[in-house]
């Protein structure tokens, strides 16, 4: 993991960091979903209000 920057060109690095934000997203809510038996809608509000605050800032 540490020499992937070394390796990897600018898009593979935003790309790279996408697929393990997505990862820890889907980890977490297999956590809640396995573990106790709930579908957690917070995890869809929190990470669409991530997505729209990326948003906002990368427009400016």
């Amino acid at each position: 993991m540490l020499l992937l920057p070394l390796i990897l060109t600018t898009y593979g690095i935003k790309l790279t960091s996408e697929v393990l934000i997505m990862a820890i997203f889907v980890m977490s809510l297999g956590l809640i979903i396995g573990y106790a038996g709930l579908v957690s809608l917070g995890h869809a509000a929190f990470f669409g209000l991530g997505a729209y605050a990326v948003t906002l800032i990368g427009s400016m």
